[in-house]
């Protein structure tokens, strides 16, 4: 799926296909707290603050943050798409501190400057046009002393297992050089200190998929669809690289991992 169809949810023929991909991917368990441990891990700390997720989907990580954050604090959701919106309302009906859902443009957010004690985006910056005009406003809306955790991912950095290194490279380095923000991850540190923010930490995220039916359906099957449209791999190539990836698979030798880099930057004092 590539990064523009986010952009245009709304607009889509179907578009609860989205709520229905997100929960895919995460296995239908998107209150999971493990999905969402970069927020909890890093925002728990914030007593009585007011906290913003901006590209929040449907909740998940609002959700995950209101059991842990004090009972006075305030939990904010943004999203470009009303559909999202409306669902993660729906979601966040039983929440143990109230959850406040609204419809904007990350880069043009509807909130004066220095309101946020916090801000949390996952999963955004891979997806959103013009990354570094949405990580100014996030600093702009943010207080001083402000903190604020965001993940990207390096889609040039992913690993597939295979016999034929040079074809899986050229189906790697496709997919990646076909997205806006396929290098997003190595990149985001340098955007956040572009826009006066200080990172205080950085991590690396390895998440290992051993299942080749699944990153077929999610994201290979259009990708391989496109490369020979694209005339990167032939037709035939196509065919013998998925019956290889199945073969592996049958016998349990299917490997794949990708890389989310987490950041935690801070708003300066001065």
């Amino acid at each position: 799926m590539e990064n523009n169809v986010w952009e245009s949810v709304d607009q889509s023929i179907d578009p609860y296909y989205f709520v229905n991909f997100m929960d895919e991917v995460r296995n239908f368990q998107e209150d999971d707290p493990s999905y969402f441990y970069f927020a909890t891990n890093y925002l728990s700390v914030i007593e009585d603050g007011v906290i913003i997720d901006l590209g929040c989907g449907t909740g998940g990580a609002l959700r995950a943050l209101s059991n842990v954050v004090s009972d006075q604090s305030h939990l904010v959701g943004v999203d470009l798409s009303k559909i999202m919106v409306e669902e993660a309302k729906k979601r966040s009906s039983k929440t143990s501190i109230p959850i406040t859902y609204t419809q904007a443009n990350a880069r043009k957010l509807p909130f004066s400057s220095n309101t946020f004690d916090a801000c949390i985006s996952i999963g955004l910056f891979d997806i959103v046009n013009q990354p570094e005009v949405v990580l100014s406003e996030i600093s702009r809306v943010t207080k001083k002393g402000g903190r604020i955790v965001v993940t990207a991912p390096d889609l040039d950095a992913m690993i597939i297992d295979s016999d034929d290194v040079d074809l899986t490279r050229r189906i790697i380095h496709f997919y990646s050089d076909t997205l806006e923000n396929g290098l997003i991850g190595r990149k985001i540190s340098g955007m956040l200190k572009n826009v006066g923010l200080n990172v205080v930490n950085s991590e690396g995220y390895l998440t290992i998929v051993e299942e080749f039916s699944l990153v077929y359906k999610f994201w290979l099957r259009d990708v391989l669809e496109n490369a020979v449209y694209s005339n990167v791999i032939s037709k035939v190539e196509k065919i013998a690289w998925i019956q290889e990836m199945k073969m592996r698979q049958r016998t349990s030798r299917f490997f794949a991992s990708f890389i989310t880099f987490v950041f935690v930057a801070e708003k300066k004092e001065k």
